[in-house]
């Protein structure tokens, strides 16, 4: 999935009132409850063989955190986004 494509599914579950989205991530479930992505707190819900669990999101945040990445990576050469 690249980043536009991502951008696009956060918008789709949010004008279709998805307050969360759900995604497959890596990893073990361990003490904690939760995985980050983006510097957002996911719930993990589920764990499936292969090492791969099921966090849950919420849409709102994933937003508002890839809005905060954009600039990084938009901004050219001697431009101020302020």
């Amino acid at each position: 999935m690249t980043e536009l494509e991502f951008i696009k599914e956060l918008v789709n579950a949010k004008k279709n009132g998805n307050k969360e989205k759900a995604f497959l991530m890596k990893g073990k479930w361990g003490k904690r409850n939760y995985r980050t992505f983006g510097g957002v707190k996911g719930e993990i819900i589920a764990e499936y063989p292969d090492d791969m669990l099921l966090v849950v999101f919420p849409v709102d945040e994933l937003l508002n955190a890839v809005a905060k990445q954009l600039p990084r990576y938009t901004r050219k050469k001697g431009e101020n986004h302020g």
